[in-house]
């Protein structure tokens, strides 16, 4: 799905649609995991999140119009850590 298998895409969770998956990801210039949004066809992946912290587990609210995700500022297994967000999808994704 995407043109960076060095990322650790993981985590990923299809839009009720069937046509976009968000997951979390890591990279060249991104130090630590946050949330990308692509389309089922492949793509230019679109980022969610630039967080200085781990962004993992996203899933989809049934009518696809938010995502919630656990969101780690420290390491993500130190209990107290992580805090669970929910945003908006962008817009005309669903």
């Amino acid at each position: 799905m995407t043109n960076n298998p060095s990322a650790g895409n993981t985590d990923c969770s299809w839009a009720p649609s069937g046509n976009y998956i968000v997951y979390s990801a890591g990279g060249p210039h991104i130090k630590v995991a946050n949330l990308f949004i692509i389309a089922a066809t492949g793509g230019t992946p679109i980022q969610l999140t630039n967080s200085c912290g781990l962004d993992g587990a996203p899933g989809w609210s049934p009518d696809g119009s938010k995502i919630a995700f656990e969101s780690a500022a420290f390491d993500p297994d130190k209990k107290g850590s992580t805090a669970i967000w929910i945003i908006n999808a962008p817009l005309g994704i669903k």
